[in-house]
């Protein structure tokens, strides 16, 4: 691993959140019942379920349920399916901060992206887990991204999630990168913004099969009806992370 810091944020024998989705979560098998804090999330998956232009693209949505005056929604668990999961979580966007921020947080965001990749490259770290051949697993915390600071060291840090591929690799990079053209061509044609979204990257070192969604949709703004006066960075940034990907 050719990044000297990297042993501090080392987790051995962890898995990966479910999903990797952020907030409270409960895997039922080839589903996930997430507790949403902002009603934007199921406003985006009741919008957009039926919509043949995002399949294979976002979790597919079940339902949605009240417990105890909580709001739940159960979608789709991607990782369900694989036996040995490899599991990267890509923050997107140049800014984690939206119109509706409180200014407390807004703050901490403003410093948070500016401490890390958001800015600059349009997407951060926020977690990976690596499953080898023999079994055995490990996490990289996300707080790493306060280290990564260039092009250079991003290209290192996903080049941890995708070289123990062999010869699939190609084949594997090469679906990443449809599927995020085919996210950035919904977002475009959807007109979308997005604070806070992730791009999660997967695949089985076992079977390689693979696969890259759009997630986490708190802080959506459909701009037919909720307009936001910010550039959200995200199509900036998937390009920027197009382009890494090519590098690895």
């Amino acid at each position: 691993m050719d990044l000297p810091y990297i042993t501090k944020y080392l987790i051995h024998n962890s898995q990966f959140q479910a999903g990797g989705h952020q907030g409270c979560i409960i895997q039922k098998g080839n589903y996930l019942i997430k507790k949403i804090s902002y009603k934007r999330e199921l406003e985006f998956y009741l919008e957009n379920k039926d919509l043949i232009d995002w399949k294979g693209l976002i979790p597919y949505f079940f339902n949605s349920f009240i417990f105890n005056n909580d709001t739940f929604i159960s979608i789709e668990n991607i990782i369900s399916k694989y036996l040995k999961p490899c599991v990267l979580d890509i923050k997107i966007g140049n800014k984690t901060w939206c119109d509706e921020t409180d200014e407390n947080r807004k703050k901490e965001r403003i410093k948070l992206d500016a401490l890390t990749t958001q800015n600059t490259l349009g997407f951060r770290f926020c977690g990976m887990t690596i499953t080898q051949k023999d079994g055995y697993s490990f996490s990289i915390n996300k707080k790493i991204h306060l280290e990564i600071h260039s092009r250079e060291e991003t290209i290192k840090l996903l080049s941890i999630f995708i070289n123990q591929l062999g010869f699939e690799k190609d084949r594997i990079i090469n679906y990443y990168l449809q599927q995020m053209e085919k996210i950035k061509n919904c977002i475009n044609k959807m007109k979308y913004h997005f604070f806070s979204s992730s791009l999660l990257f997967v695949y089985d070192i076992e079977s390689y099969q693979c696969d890259c969604r759009m997630i986490d949709f708190s802080h959506y703004y459909n701009m037919s009806t909720h307009i936001s006066k910010i550039n959200d960075g995200v199509i900036e940034g998937i390009n920027t992370l197009s382009s890494l990907f090519k590098n690895i």
